[in-house]
């Protein structure tokens, strides 16, 4: 399968639940785009994987301050 952009291999029949997690992936904070398909991550255990799939993974980031800022802010503290 093609996991963002990248050949990556698959057991035929692994949920997307199963795979996110074994690759690491934070369930709570991406969201999954599957064969151009948004999915609904309260199906995600549901839904199985084959090799001729091609998937997007997004993670979420919370805004706010930078390293750079925090050690700005530090210094003038």
């Amino acid at each position: 399968m093609i996991l963002n952009g990248k050949k990556t291999e698959v057991k035929d029949g692994v949920s997307v639940y199963d795979f996110l997690s074994e690759k690491g992936y934070k369930i709570s904070i991406i969201a999954v785009e599957l064969n151009g398909e948004i999915l609904d991550r309260d199906k995600l255990k549901e839904i199985k994987l084959k090799n001729s799939d091609v998937m997007e993974v997004v993670m979420f980031m919370g805004g706010g301050s930078t390293h750079y800022d925090r050690q700005i802010n530090y210094r003038r503290t």
